[in-house]
């Protein structure tokens, strides 16, 4: 937050909004040494919400606000032209109160916010003991105008993205069958998707093995035609190419590293592996200098 706007007298903030990229971006949230989210006193919030923000706030293109102030702050101005948004200590109570067509703040949302950053509070307890109670979840742009997520882990609203066509996941926390049931659930036309992961999963390997999964739905992905694996751990290969877990019937493109694909389709005879990848014609794979077998030609008979 530019604190050199807090004791201003009207004369130097009339000069100062001559610059608008003074005032262009704003951050309300003050960070510790130890990465606790901590708002700003309510005394200086008030003199920039009553005195500054109504001056300023056609100049204002990002804010950055914890859940508790950003009411406060939103009502301050009009806001026309603000376009990045980023939230922390964000929760599902937000999401009911802010993302419905009852809110406040509908026209921002629906109509201007197009970089939107939701920094999720989490109980240690819900992932695991050694995560962060932060999780970030970064969202590039709200579920009423934009088509690309990025960095989306564990946590995240409970909303349907019908726009939402292309989506990396991250976290340092296993991504469970669940998740991904989830995923397709939120996300119904989703054509590309990047997994980032190195942790394995947990759940699966003691409910059900490579090839039997009785007791978890398939995950259905109809659109999906470009996936990355490149950094993930061999789960998340084994998650998305067998098809007794997942789906892929439109799936062209796929990004994964040469030795555990290899690895997970069993040198490119695993029958359970196969449909999912019978109709790729794009495989990256980084490597460059590898002679194929008969069975990879077989296995990926587009290339």
């Amino acid at each position: 937050m530019h604190y050199s706007l807090i004791d201003v007298d009207n004369q130097r903030l009339d000069i100062i909004l001559e610059e608008n990229t003074f005032t262009n971006a704003l951050n309300f949230v003050l960070t510790t040494l130890t990465d606790d989210i901590c708002s700003i006193a309510d005394q200086i919030l008030n003199r920039f919400c009553l005195n500054i923000l109504p001056r300023i706030h056609y100049n204002v293109k990002s804010l950055i606000v914890d859940s508790i102030c950003m009411e406060k702050i939103l009502l301050a101005g009009d806001y026309p032209n603000l376009t990045q948004l980023k939230i922390f200590n964000f929760n599902e109570k937000i999401v009911s109160h802010y993302f419905t067509g009852e809110s406040p703040f509908r026209r921002i949302f629906q109509q201007q916010i197009t970089d939107l950053i939701l920094i999720f509070e989490k109980n240690n307890n819900e992932i695991s003991e050694e995560h962060n109670k932060i999780d970030l979840c970064l969202v590039f742009s709200l579920p009423f105008m934009f088509n690309y997520f990025d960095y989306i882990g564990n946590t995240f609203p409970n909303i349907i993205f019908n726009d939402v066509r292309s989506l990396q996941v991250q976290d340092q926390v296993p991504f469970e069958h669940e998740f991904f049931i989830r995923i397709a659930s939120s996300f119904p036309i989703l054509e590309q998707l990047s997994v980032v992961n190195l942790v394995p999963q947990s759940k699966i390997r003691t409910k059900f093995n490579y090839d039997n999964n009785q007791l978890y739905p398939i995950v259905k992905y109809p659109y999906l035609v470009s996936l990355s694996l490149y950094i993930a751990h061999n789960d998340y290969i084994e998650q998305f190419l067998n098809d007794k877990k997942t789906y892929l019937p439109s799936l062209t493109k796929l990004t994964v590293a040469y030795d555990k694909l290899q690895l997970m389709t069993e040198n490119f005879t695993r029958d359970t592996t196969r449909l999912n990848c019978i109709n790729v014609n794009e495989l990256n794979t980084i490597e460059t200098t590898i002679v194929h077998s008969k069975d990879f030609y077989i296995y990926f008979s587009l290339l």
